[in-house]
């Protein structure tokens, strides 16, 4: 039933709420009337999340600017009603903000902001505050809006209304919730007081850490690298770039000795070099035609990932390699050869096709670019080498270009298709096995194929290493704490020891052992259950985002967004994307349209895909 005063409110206020306040700001008008009261539960700066503005400038966006944008055209999300506005790039530009050779902001000697630059993430922070600004400066007549700078700690859940409780005591009646925390983590239990779990917010968390102390860093992802960061630019050491040079560490003497070190041995792939012109790749053998044909097999429609999916995916990333070599060499070409695959299909014929391009271009090592473990010959005494050589051919690669290196185009079929992957993959799209599977296993190889650092960090890395700074340990080397010595000793034949030990990984956003009271307190009320089985830990929602509590019954009243899906859905850990549709931008438009009880054509959400997300440290 529509009443004439609607309550809700919003829990958190980072890139996803924030989406979603604009929608309800921007369609609550169309309610003849109908008075509107969005009550938010933020600690922190309104907008930011884990972007924080006055964070350091060592600590780089892993997207480039232009690929960020908060504002929602018709292209993002489908809806008739748009807001125009800035991307990230071009809103550094109307600011006149410079940056120096290094990345960092330098308004005297830097050069001004390029559409392809990886930024500062403090750059992001100020945009994404800026925009919560914009939206809320001038409120329709029939919105209110209060920001209640806490958290939100406890809910009392009934079927026409609940209470939400803030940690200052304070009690608001709301007819509707969004749960949009963002990474709320884990309540993890360090092996010691030297036991560094929770890197953020950095470099507050290393601080502890004095020069030469002995130090493990689990891990070669984006967290790593922001540890790196702060231990080597953040005290004070210089990295020397001269073109057509090696990196050099000039080191400040204010360095731990650092031991780098993860389960698999295996680096992260660097973003490659991308021009603002590029055309993602567009499947053309994971679409929807295709998926719906493997449904319709399967019972209950759910598709088998070694069976259904991944041949499909292999395909694509052999059709990117072969037209990025095509287009290298006479680019009208590549549209023919597309055609050609396409009928291929078709005919039963594309065996045929592969055949034919292998002998003109050579084969694809597909094997090669899905490395899922370091050769044994390299596991031992000359790992290290290894790892530089990887990393050093990786750069190479990456410098050339998604436009002109055929390896990197390969690899990037798994960003360009995560929403063709949503498609297969979210709720319950997979059989059970397929699904834990994909999320134990492929979905780190993904992480490492296309979500790394930026060139710029791994280096950073080999100059490290070169100034003995940073030492690699062998694959699957672990440490463990002893009291006796008070230091963390190799469980490998190794007389490595530590006395810090640094877990630089973001937890996962789990109902079980959250951080977050809130959560907590829905877990322990039941309004909130998880998956058992072989989908255990995973929270049940339905296909609307609303929450499935301990008796299997859907709460219509409250909706769930950002990385405590991951699982239920597929990669919720990124801002939202300009110049075409947004999966963010999209969800936000389908949920502010629930909530507000408003036609179904308003919505107008089509899937679509193809876009850039920008992911967080893991």
């Amino acid at each position: 039933m529509v009443t004439n005063k609607l309550t809700v409110a919003i829990v958190g206020l980072g890139s996803r709420g924030l989406s979603l306040l604009e929608r309800l700001l921007t369609l609550a008008p169309l309610q003849n009337g109908r008075q509107l009261a969005i009550h938010i539960f933020e600690p922190n700066k309104p907008g930011c999340g884990v972007h924080d503005p006055q964070q350091h400038d060592y600590l780089l966006l892993n997207t480039v600017a232009e690929q960020l944008s908060m504002f929602p055209s018709h292209a993002a999300n489908g809806s008739p009603f748009e807001r125009l506005g800035p991307n990230l790039y071009e809103w550094c530009l109307e600011r006149g903000i410079r940056i120096a050779v290094n990345g960092h902001q330098d308004q005297v000697a830097g050069r001004l902001v390029l559409p392809t630059d990886f930024l500062p993430r403090s750059l992001l922070g100020g945009y994404l505050h800026w925009f919560y600004q914009e939206i809320t400066a001038n409120l329709a007549d029939n919105i209110s809006l209060t920001l209640h700078q806490e958290r939100a700690v406890a809910l009392d859940y009934a079927a026409d209304a609940a209470v939400l409780y803030g940690e200052s005591g304070s009690a608001i009646r709301v007819d509707k919730l969004f749960l949009m925390q963002g990474h709320t983590g884990q309540m993890e239990q360090p092996l010691s007081a030297h036991h560094i779990v929770n890197i953020y917010p950095i470099p507050a968390s290393l601080a502890p850490i004095a020069p030469q102390d002995e130090v493990g860093l689990e891990g070669f992802g984006l967290a790593s690298m922001d540890v790196l960061a702060a231990l080597s630019t953040g005290r004070g050491g210089v990295f020397v770039r001269q073109a057509g040079q090696p990196v050099v560490y000039l080191a400040s003497g204010q360095e731990p000795n650092i031991t780098l070190f993860s389960r698999t041995g295996l680096p992260f792939r660097v973003r490659p070099d991308t021009g603002s012109q590029r055309v993602r790749h567009r499947p053309l053998f994971l679409t929807e035609q295709a998926i719906a044909s493997l449904r319709a097999r399967r019972s209950m429609g759910q598709l088998n990932l070694e069976q259904d999916l991944l041949p499909l995916l292999l395909d694509e990333m052999k059709a990117a390699y072969y037209l990025t070599l095509v287009s290298a060499q006479h680019a009208p070409s590549a549209a023919v050869w597309r055609n050609t695959l396409t009928a291929a299909v078709s005919t039963g014929t594309l065996a045929e096709s592969w055949n034919l391009l292998e002998r003109l271009m050579g084969k694809v090592d597909l094997a090669a670019l899905l490395l899922r473990a370091v050769p044994a010959a390299h596991r031992g005494e000359g790992y290290s080498d290894w790892v530089k050589a990887f990393i050093n051919e990786d750069l190479a690669m990456g410098q050339h270009g998604l436009e002109h290196s055929a390896d990197k185009a390969a690899l990037e079929v798994w960003r360009d298709m995560r929403d063709s992957l949503r498609s297969v993959i979210d709720f319950a799209g997979l059989d059970d096995a397929s699904h834990r599977a994909f999320f134990q296993e492929w979905a780190p190889l993904i992480n490492r194929m296309v979500a790394g650092p930026q060139k710029e960090r791994y280096q950073d890395l080999i100059a490290l290493i070169e100034a003995g700074i940073v030492t690699l340990a062998a694959p699957g080397t672990r440490f463990q704490w002893s009291a006796d010595s008070g230091k963390f000793h190799a469980d490998q034949e190794s007389a490595m020891s530590l006395q810090w030990l640094i877990s630089a990984r973001q937890s996962k956003s789990l109902l079980k052992g959250s951080s977050d009271r809130l959560l907590r307190c829905l877990s322990d009320k039941g309004y909130l259950s998880e998956h058992v089985g072989l989908r255990q830990g995973e929270l049940r929602i339905d296909q609307h985002y609303h929450p499935i509590d301990a008796q299997g019954v859907s709460l219509k009243r409250i909706w769930l967004l950002g990385p405590l899906l991951e699982g239920a859905t597929y990669y919720n850990h990124y801002v939202p994307s300009a110049g075409g549709y947004s999966r963010a931008l999209s969800e936000a438009q389908q949920l502010a349209s629930d909530c507000l009880d408003l036609p179904h054509w308003l919505a107008a959400v089509q899937h679509h895909p193809h876009s850039h997300h920008c992911e967080f440290p893991s």
